[in-house]
């Protein structure tokens, strides 16, 4: 007796994280991954999936989403073919259990809000289903485990394609309504990949090559897929070859022919919805979206089956990549570019000048000739002061890192470094000497001035301050109702400021561990704070553009310094008090004249932003960070870029100059600290 073979799907798509938006920040792709891989499944021409059997649940919270997956796998029968699909943020905890965030994650308590894969594979071990496919376009998606299936049938089996390797971030859209890559070529393949000769399908296998295929074909982010059981299953029909061109006559007709159209067929019940039909995707009750996230079905058609029938767009990888063209074959189109991972920040490069002030747009790629020790020479003014650039060491660290400190008085430099720890380092030996624990997720770290005291913030709502000789722990710092993203010292080593994502940031006595003051109702929380040289001013950047200058003498006295569009998450002073550096989600850097309180210059980009910025010593020099693997040294007197730094193979996360010597460290997503001599 043959079995009946149901196609049923669920289809996730996470794009806002509000509980937890400094370490989940906002997503383009995945609510456009959804409707375009849903379009794809449910073709006419291609799809095997009715569109009724495709359930989509964009930004769900975590209660619904273990339920829905839950319904799906329990309700199948024998015969069913179910996918589950997501797009989002992954998450691993400190075993390496991986977790798909859902609207309402916080990372801080990964196992109430996300959804791990221990729980799926649970799910998945009592349903009756025994073809089932998962599909994860997420950061770490390769470490989720699919437990062997416990009757493994011909044919069918458990399938796991994941768009990365377990230790490696994945790439995301950089603009609205665009796709993530991984997806992007997921669709493309469902729509037009070439099936074995003469098979009337497309199997797992043939799509996972293929796809595998285009994603390697200029990156080292390469999708992975684990199989357990036995045979392969088709996931869609193999697409239709285009209709031959009719010959052409010698001679054109003396008049154009014309054909009456063929009568309109009418779509049955629950067959799937053609191109050019309208999908409404319902939101859950309560949640907000921007008209840049409403999606439609009517994306464009393909010219032919080779065409791609989703929206191309930038990516930025862990290395080099490629760029296309919308709307265009793979080949054409535009030139190679550097592409961007999918936590948004930075790739800088060529200049523009608009009235007074300059704006330098921050592109990727290597417009100068590189040297063995990865700096590379911008384009400069002809009379701008020759920088030199050598590398002087690399630290490596056990996980990302995404904030690093010098030590004014001697070789160390500290690093946050792995989920609840922070870590010292000697710069001359290259090795950690002293761990941290206890931390939570940490944010941030910096030395007092004399170098004798380290503070750490992170998710655990707590700034720690720590005998940076002897590792204990001097006080913790408690206060705070959500997460600490940011830590500075004043000047004088006495004053610790705090910058929280609860809409507070908190001035702390160094020596008694005691709250001194506290700056409330900063609209949806402080990402950045820094002291000016002078110790009389506190600059603190908010997630609603605004950059706030508090004078500390009185603390009523604020000036508001308006242009940033986006969460401003890095503020530094120049060493000599005249400047501000400010970054931005908004993918641009500013220059302010403190004096003035206008912007000197404006470094920006197409889609990246950027979180980290520092001043050399001696202010003439401004390092900024960049997703894309790299980070530049901008002029901050002309606006223009002097050097750039090439050697990352992940994203550039933070930059930080040791205070007295001419060193410069890039912190990376590729598990690196690297220190360049500048001079």
């Amino acid at each position: 007796m043959t079995e009946s073979r149901r196609y049923r799907g669920l289809l996730i798509g996470n794009a806002d994280y509000p509980r937890d938006p400094h370490a989940l920040p906002a997503l383009e792709g995945p609510l456009t991954d959804i409707v375009e891989l849903r379009n794809a499944l449910a073709d006419e021409q291609v799809g095997l999936f009715d569109s009724a059997d495709l359930e989509v649940l964009p930004d769900y919270g975590i209660h619904d989403l273990r339920e829905r997956v839950d319904e799906l796998f329990t309700t199948a029968t024998r015969g069913d073919v179910l996918l589950l699909y997501y797009s989002g943020h992954g998450q691993l905890d400190e075993r390496g259990t991986l977790y798909l965030c859902a609207r309402d994650t916080r990372t801080a308590a990964l196992r109430a809000t996300a959804l791990s894969a221990i729980e799926i594979n649970n799910i998945l071990d009592g349903s009756p289903a025994t073809s089932i496919l998962i599909v994860l376009d997420c950061c770490y998606s390769g470490a989720f485990k699919g437990a062997t299936p416990t009757t493994p049938v011909a044919g069918r089996g458990r399938y796991v394609l994941t768009s990365s390797r377990s230790t490696q971030l994945a790439q995301a859209a950089t603009r609205p309504g665009q796709p993530s890559p991984f997806t992007r070529q997921l669709v493309r393949a469902l729509r037009s990949a070439p099936s074995s000769a003469g098979a009337e399908h497309l199997t797992v296998v043939e799509i996972y090559r293929q796809v595998h295929h285009w994603m390697t074909a200029d990156a080292v982010i390469a999708p992975q897929l684990r199989f357990a059981g036995e045979g392969d299953v088709a996931l869609a029909r193999r697409p239709a070859p285009p209709p031959a061109a009719p010959p052409q006559s010698a001679e054109p007709p003396s008049a154009p022919l014309t054909r009456a159209p063929p009568p309109e067929k009418p779509r049955p019940s629950g067959e799937p919805l053609a191109r050019t039909d309208t999908l409404v995707v319902t939101f859950p009750p309560g949640t907000r979206h921007s008209g840049t996230r409403q999606q439609s079905a009517s994306a464009q058609k393909p010219a032919s089956p080779r065409g791609s029938a989703s929206p191309s767009r930038s990516a930025e990888r862990r290395t080099t990549g490629g760029r296309e063209g919308r709307d265009a074959p793979p080949d054409a189109q535009e030139p190679a570019r550097k592409p961007v991972p999918r936590r948004a920040i930075l790739a800088l490069g060529g200049v523009l000048v608009a009235g007074g002030a300059t704006a330098v747009a921050l592109l990727p790629g290597n417009d100068g000739g590189e040297s063995g020790d990865g700096a590379t020479k911008e384009t400069a003014s002809p009379t701008a002061k020759k920088v030199t650039v050598k590398a002087a060491g690399t630290l490596h660290c056990p996980d990302n890192v995404t904030s690093v400190a010098f030590s004014p008085d001697g070789p160390t430099v500290a690093t946050n470094g792995g989920y609840g720890n922070a870590r010292l380092w000697n710069m001359e030996t290259e090795k950690n000497t002293r761990t941290l624990t206890n931390l939570g997720n940490v944010f941030s770290v910096a030395f007092s001035p004399d170098g004798e005291i380290l503070a750490t913030g992170g998710d655990n709502h707590k700034a720690e301050l720590w005998n940076a000789k002897t590792g204990k722990r001097l006080h913790t710092l408690t206060g705070h109702s959500d997460a600490v993203a940011s830590v500075a010292f004043s000047p004088q080593g006495k004053t610790l400021a705090t910058g929280g994502h609860d809409g507070e940031v908190r001035l702390w006595n160094v020596a008694t561990g005691k709250s001194a003051h506290t700056f409330q109702g900063l609209s949806k929380g402080a990402v950045s704070v820094a002291f000016s040289p002078d110790g009389g001013t506190l600059a603190i950047g908010i997630w609603d553009g605004r950059v706030l200058l508090a004078n500390l003498k009185d603390k009523h006295s604020v000036v508001t310094l308006k242009g940033h569009t986006d969460a401003v998450t890095a503020v530094d002073f120049s060493p000599d008090g005249k400047t501000l550096a400010t970054g931005s989600y908004d993918s641009s850097a500013r220059l302010w004249n403190l004096e003035t309180r206008k912007t000197l210059h404006t470094f920006t980009n197409r889609a990246d932003a950027v979180s980290s910025v520092a001043f050399s010593p001696d202010s003439k020099l401004l390092a900024a960070d960049g997703h894309g693997a790299t980070a530049r040294l901008w002029n901050v007197e002309t606006g223009k870029p002097v050097q750039a730094f090439t050697k990352h193979t992940a994203p550039v996360r933070a930059v930080a100059f040791h205070p007295d010597r001419r060193i410069l460290a890039t912190g990376s997503d590729d598990k690196t600290v690297r220190l360049w001599r500048v001079s």
